[in-house]
């Protein structure tokens, strides 16, 4: 990509209720199939950042530049640091006061050529090029709310992690045999054996076109969203954290999904809108997980922020599809809040939905009308009309705004 590279590494990290949510489970299971690669390095359960950067010093792994390369006079290496933790429960991992290591962690998930350099007084230099670490790990909502809604509001580290969550079992498997049957004895194996195809796998991936086309479309879409949030005080911050690098996220993991489906070395368009579609389904993972960090007066008073431009825009240009008003409120929410808010204003009959010409449309009632427009009625909110809130914002020319609702004033 010219002046930097990607790197299909994650810190993943899944967030649930203990004993209810299985997460070491579904971290050991596939964990295991990867320690038979005799190649991957595994680092230590706890670590000081002094142990953090010996281990990664010691998993030195080179690779080949030039994929399919024969000519041994043709073959460019590059020597990189690799190494992986795979851990139960995050605490006892991480150490949220040990502002080393989170700057160590923070420093190396873009796997940086230039070199980095830590001296000891009887041990000589760690010289460390490219470190490629993946870390996966589980821990509960009241960790995560003691430490990190704590300590990392705004930090590097936080847009940096995926968080997964779940509050509950998908489904009760008191017998996986009975779930699973005979895949239960072969799908390790299996899968073990397409973990060493995939180690074999070395060289640069190529973007084309069809998917350059996709990718910068929603790149812009997702610059849009980071502005039009940062100008408004009650969006949610940890999602503002989330989408500063998440461009980022969906082109690794672009490049998981086109490797773990064969050897072509290409970013397909489908690999890019898959990546895209999971790394959108993750903001309502953050907004359940981090929300209590925000006051709950915050919220509501964007909840009434964002009703209040819908409510502007379709008493200025009529009743709107619903996906219109969904590109709207997204900007500022996630799914979760979107359809809460939706759902809210139809209870309270502001707005109603009805089918036209085989979409849903919403209209704005004389109720919504009278409570959310200001010199209406007994008009509510925080947004100035004049100022910086929802009402400067075209979002890009992809929301209501720009042609849609035109320019929404609150």
């Amino acid at each position: 990509m010219g002046t930097f590279k990607w790197f299909p590494n994650f810190y993943i990290i899944f967030v649930g209720p203990p004993g209810i949510v299985k997460k070491s489970t579904t971290i050991d299971l596939p964990i295991s199939c990867l320690r038979q690669l005799p190649s991957v390095h595994f680092g230590s359960d706890s670590v000081t950042w002094e142990r953090f950067v010996d281990e990664l010093d010691k998993a030195q792994d080179n690779f080949m530049v030039k994929n399919g390369t024969t000519s041994i006079m043709e073959q460019e290496f590059f020597q990189t640091r690799a190494i992986t933790y795979a851990i139960s429960e995050f605490g006892t991992f991480f150490d949220p006061k040990n502002l080393p290591l989170v700057n160590m962690l923070t420093e190396f998930w873009d796997c940086k050529d230039a070199p980095f350099k830590k001296g000891t007084k009887t041990q000589g230099d760690n010289i460390i090029t490219a470190p490629f670490v993946n870390l996966i790990a589980g821990t509960t909502p009241d960790w995560i709310g003691m430490n990190f809604k704590t300590h990392f509001g705004g930090w590097g580290l936080s847009s940096r992690i995926i968080f997964i969550h779940a509050s509950k079992m998908e489904r009760q498997v008191p017998f996986p045999d009975e779930l699973w049957g005979d895949r239960m004895l072969t799908w390790k194996d299996d899968f073990a054996h397409d973990l060493g195809e995939i180690e074999k796998m070395q060289g640069a991936f190529t973007i084309p076109e069809e998917t350059r086309v996709l990718a910068r479309a929603s790149y812009a879409k997702i610059c849009a969203r980071q502005e039009s949030m940062a100008r408004h005080p009650n969006s949610d911050p940890w999602i503002s954290y989330y989408l500063a690098r998440k461009y980022t996220h969906m082109m690794k993991l672009a490049l998981v999904l086109s490797i773990s489906q064969g050897e072509t070395y290409r970013i397909e368009p489908e690999h890019f809108k898959e990546a895209e579609m999971r790394c959108t389904a993750i903001e309502d993972e953050i907004g359940v997980i981090f929300n209590g960090k925000r006051r709950k007066a915050s919220q509501q008073e964007l909840y009434l922020d964002v009703a209040r431009g819908i409510a502007n825009g379709i008493d200025k240009y009529g009743p709107r599809p619903e996906v219109m008003i969904a590109q709207f409120g997204f900007q500022w929410m996630d799914g979760n809040q979107l359809k809460t808010l939706l759902n809210q204003m139809i209870s309270c009959r502001y707005i109603f939905r009805a089918e036209e010409d085989g979409q849903a449309v919403i209209h704005l009632t004389d109720a919504g009308r009278q409570f959310l427009l200001p010199g209406e009625g007994e008009a509510h909110g925080t947004a100035d009309p004049a100022g910086d809130g929802l009402s400067s914002l075209d979002a890009g020319g992809d929301g209501f705004a720009s042609g849609l609702l035109g320019d929404i004033s609150c």
